[in-house]
């Protein structure tokens, strides 16, 4: 237990390589059941935090079993299952916690949150109204309501909740952040910019967390090294056309989920979420600690071949029988270079978006794993022009290289502008017929794939569109920071 302390102390600190290494020799030789099971719930949460979502679902329901009467482990597995995209689990493990105590508090506003996912705002706000006049008092019942709030009528009311537990000392910063982000997300919508950006700011350094720029520069520089269009054309190529994935890369909140949400409602596609299934791959075949140069001169044809039929599994795993599925992790823009090397035949669409209201989105947004870079308006510009690097090193790169290669380019505004024209032209580039459904994708009877409930249930809007300007006076640090990037796009 000793050892189980230590590796919480680490993992508070925001140390989890070091917390998951403490964590291993319990789970490795567990002392005692109670250890075992405090050391498996303690490592799904490092791996949750690291994105890897199906590992820490693993430990978590290990845990679950040694624990089944801990309705917290249940909540933290319902958790992990919903940024898994398994919301059918997500649900069945929140009402598992829900059934041992009716009350969990965090539990119920997951609850909510899955009604909201599924665009049943009236519900959600039921379940809320009816835990409080139990009694029920915790943070999260106010981020709940939070969701639903604008759907409802209630944002003052739940700006004012919000507002109370903010300033409650004993919220721990995690969830304080996470009330701050609702708050500014609300006052945004209430047109109150000034006080959206101030308590913005705030959301965003309650947590300390650590991003060097440099990291940065230095990975677009060795993958634009190494990723030449005369080391594509001599790579070992995949032999499987398969036309089943379709990536749809970007930076984040520049358009993934939108382009996601209007396919998806093709019935000949099925939308996966943000798999993780590439850059594990990618980290195998060429892992970090190893020169990239030196990775790429030993991959073999069997290497294709085997990371190829890998990937091809976990499609046909998720959907044997979908014409596509879609794999929507805005991040594979980084591993670009490996896409038509393994597969020839599939299809890569590109989300852009005016890179000042991208990067304010992301400062806006309150991302659970991964995305330190997004916490500062200097390091949010940073990750941007890595990104605008690499996506200018490849437009090159791969075309030159006679590689098969097939990827569009579609403009968030483009499709805000007119949404029928652009969906023609994602469809027909992925070789699907018209559908009228993919109009109305706002209208379909099914839960959203992620928590994030923002867009569910409603149609394209226009209100993000400049969003920046509203906000331009607090944006220096990031506007002087992109300029090289404002430049090129002028």
């Amino acid at each position: 237990m000793q050892a189980v302390q230590q590796a919480f102390t680490l993992f508070q600190q925001g140390r989890i390589g070091a917390a998951k290494r403490a964590l291993q020799t319990v789970i490795d030789k567990p002392p005692s059941k109670h250890a075992e099971h405090k050391a498996n719930h303690l490592m799904g949460a490092c791996l949750v935090r690291e994105a890897f979502f199906d590992q820490g679902v693993e430990h978590l329901r290990r845990a679950a079993r040694l624990a089944p009467r801990d309705p917290q482990v249940k909540y933290d597995l319902a958790q992990a299952l919903q940024l898994a995209g398994r919301l059918d689990e997500c649900e069945q493990a929140a009402r598992s916690a829900l059934a041992i105590n009716p009350n969990h508090a965090e539990s119920l506003a997951l609850q909510a949150a899955i009604s909201q996912s599924k665009g049943e705002h009236e519900a959600a706000v039921e379940i809320l109204d009816a835990a409080r006049s139990r009694g029920v008092d915790h943070p999260a019942l106010a981020v709940a309501l939070a969701g639903s709030a604008s759907r409802v009528g209630r944002e003052q009311e739940a700006i004012e909740t919000l507002q109370r537990y903010a300033r409650d000392a004993r919220v721990p910063p995690a969830h304080r952040q996470e009330l701050l982000f609702q708050i500014a997300t609300l006052l945004d919508k209430l047109g109150r910019t000034d006080e959206a950006f101030d308590a913005l700011t705030v959301a965003n350094t309650a947590v300390p967390v650590q991003h060097d720029p440099s990291v940065d520069d230095r990975l677009a520089d060795e993958i634009i090294a190494c990723w030449t269009s005369e080391r594509l054309r001599s790579l070992p190529r995949g032999r499987d056309a398969s036309r089943k994935p379709v990536f749809v890369i970007g930076m984040p909140r520049s358009g993934t989920t939108l382009v996601e949400n209007i396919l998806d409602a093709h019935p000949d596609v099925h939308a996966a979420g943000e798999l993780m299934e590439l850059p594990t791959i990618y980290a195998r075949l060429f892992p970090r600690g190893k020169p990239l140069a030196e990775s790429l001169k030993t991959f073999t044809e069997r290497d294709a071949a085997a990371a190829a039929g890998e990937y091809l599994a976990a499609l046909n795993a998720i959907d044997p029988n979908a014409k596509h599925v879609i794999d929507k992790r805005p991040h594979n823009f980084i591993y670009l270079g490996l896409i038509p090397i393994l597969f020839p035949g599939a299809r890569v669409i590109h989300t852009t978006r005016d890179p000042r209201d991208t990067c304010l989105s992301c400062y806006f947004r309150n991302f659970l794993t991964g995305f330190a870079w997004t916490t500062d308006l200097r390091w949010i510009a940073s990750f941007y022009r890595l990104y605008a690097r690499l996506m200018d090193h490849w437009r090159l790169a791969i075309p030159d290289s006679g590689v098969p290669f097939h990827m569009l380019e579609v403009s968030y505004e483009d499709i805000l502008a007119d949404q029928e024209s652009a969906s023609r032209r994602l469809l027909d580039f992925v070789n699907l017929d018209w559908s009228d459904d993919v109009l109305s994708f706002h209208e379909r009877n099914r839960p959203a794939r992620t928590l994030h409930v923002d867009q569910v249930g409603m149609p394209v809007y226009t209100t993000s569109r400049a969003k920046w300007k509203r906000y331009e006076k607090h944006l220096k640090p990031l506007l002087d920071a992109l300029a090289p990037v404002l430049d090129d796009r002028d």
